[in-house]
């Protein structure tokens, strides 16, 4: 100042609201020395009115009069992302082709995006891949194979700002395909991020079993047994099938099975796996040993194994494998 006393303290209030009312303000930073600036932590959201009032003390101990200052925040949104999906039947897939559109009036460049999958009968969004720069083609190896597969797209920019778009609906079909019922597929997948996959469809035979933890109790004084129920539920599959594979068994891959070898690398590599077939069960759960026989054909076999439903929560890695 000309008269030689300058800024000693300071100190910055927030409001929320266009105007300082009769409400706290959300935020206050004070501070010391010649600051010229200062940044508040609160969070904005677009569209959303705000106040802020500065003033200053002299090292003479005078403080100046308020200056506001009110604003209107307007963020930039991320342009639309266009999602084209396909549904392939005989891997059991779903494509999605990610790409950016021209961004419109009021709205900025795409950074990166999240998919998220959420498939009949659950409530919880996956996530499956985030920080994926467009455009790119992603994989999901495991959607739900009768039913519909809900996909979510979270586009972020920039300016920071959040954008999520429409759901896209894929119908899994049954598989049915010109084999008639060769078709109908099994298909089990395992490792990292669920990325290999079997597959069986001639010949399969398939029975599910579950159950309750149940218990009766004689109790004294009482002339029948109380009968207790647990909350505890089990559930498996049983599958049985034919394998026929080579290029010699048929022209069109779509109808050609696992081979036989593949089924016994799953046996002895898989941890967790996700079993799903044509009448759209889809669970994660424990493989049991997998038998095997090639009696008859070196490109013909049988297989049958069963899968223990396990308790488990579907998480993918930030970088996930299955980007095509």
């Amino acid at each position: 100042q000309s008269n030689s006393s300058p800024q000693a303290e300071w100190v910055a209030e927030l409001y929320a609201g266009g105007s300082i009312g009769s409400q706290p303000p959300v935020e206050i930073r004070t501070g010391s020395g010649p600051t010229l600036t200062t940044t508040f932590t609160s969070v904005v959201q677009d569209g959303e009115a705000w106040t802020i009032r500065v003033r200053s003390r002299s090292a003479a101990g005078v403080w100046s009069d308020w200056a506001v200052r009110s604003t209107v925040i307007d963020i930039p949104l991320p342009a639309e992302v266009r999602a084209t999906t396909a549904y392939d039947q005989c891997s059991g897939t779903v494509t999605l082709s990610l790409s950016q559109l021209a961004p419109l009036a009021g709205e900025t460049n795409v950074s990166t995006v999240t998919v998220q999958r959420r498939v009949a009968g659950e409530t919880e969004w996956v996530t499956m891949v985030d920080g994926l720069h467009l455009p790119h083609t992603y994989l999901d190896v495991i959607p739900l194979t009768n039913g519909a597969n809900e996909y979510r797209i979270i586009a972020y920019s920039a300016a920071p700002s959040v954008r999520i778009m429409p759901v896209v609906t894929v119908m899994g079909t049954d598989g049915q395909g010109a084999y008639g019922e060769d078709g109908l597929w099994v298909f089990l997948s395992y490792g990292d991020s669920f990325l290999t996959t079997v597959r069986v469809h001639h010949d399969l035979s398939i029975s599910e079993s579950g159950g309750r933890a149940r218990a009766s109790h004689h109790f004294l004084g009482r002339r029948r047994p109380v009968l207790l129920v647990g909350v505890n539920t089990t559930r498996s599959v049983q599958v049985s099938g034919s394998l026929v594979w080579g290029a010699e068994c048929s022209a069109d891959p779509c109808d050609l099975d696992s081979p036989g070898h593949h089924w016994i690398k799953a046996a002895q590599e898989a941890e967790m796996v996700c079993y799903r077939d044509y009448t759209g069960r889809r669970f994660f759960g424990q493989l049991s040993d997998v038998t095997y026989d090639d009696t008859y054909h070196p490109n013909h076999g049988t297989v049958s194994f069963s899968v223990v439903e396990t308790d488990f929560r579907e998480v993918y890695a930030a970088t996930a494998g299955n980007i095509v």
